[in-house]
């Protein structure tokens, strides 16, 4: 919720994009961990998600004051992955979403799915996750009712499996 903080995140990453000119596509995500979340009454006050769309909206202002075309990737992925409450990525075409179900089961693929089940209700640094494809559609849908850009999944297959040959 700290304004300097995310400034600084913002000025990073239209730095990162004036010097590196060929990226396209650049992934900015929250830190890639659970339950590690600022529980200070202000950040209290907001889904993980709606800090981050936030921020998002900055960079999107200040890349846009710099004449930069990068195109920021935002994760739906272990806090983002519920939808935020308040905030909106705006369409500018400057985003696109990436669903990251790294807890699904890979035994069925997308068009197996059966019927969307309700969402599991957001508790700061007390996350459960999904363990099926359908809920992991559930937690997409809601990004996007507020947010029709492009969009993606990256899939996990074999993710751990390079630990289990020594």
């Amino acid at each position: 919720s700290n304004p300097e903080a995310r400034q600084k995140v913002v000025d990073y990453v239209v730095r990162y994009s004036r010097q590196h000119s060929n990226i396209d596509y650049l992934h900015v995500w929250l830190g890639d961990d659970e339950n590690n979340h600022c529980e200070c009454e202000e950040c209290k006050k907001y889904r993980p998600s709606d800090l981050y769309v936030k921020m998002m909206n900055e960079m999107d202002d200040a890349l846009t004051m710099a004449g930069l075309k990068t195109r920021i990737v935002v994760i739906a992925y272990v806090d983002t992955l519920w939808a935020p409450l308040s905030e909106k990525l705006r369409e500018s075409g400057r985003f696109a979403l990436m669903l990251a179900p790294i807890t699904r089961d890979y035994t069925e693929g997308y068009d197996k799915a059966k019927a969307i089940p309700p969402l599991r209700p957001y508790e700061r640094n007390k996350l459960t996750f999904p363990d099926n494809l359908e809920e992991s559609i559930a937690y997409y849908d809601e990004w996007k009712k507020n947010f029709s850009g492009d969009s993606f999944v990256f899939e996990y297959h074999f993710w751990k499996h390079q630990h289990f040959d020594l």
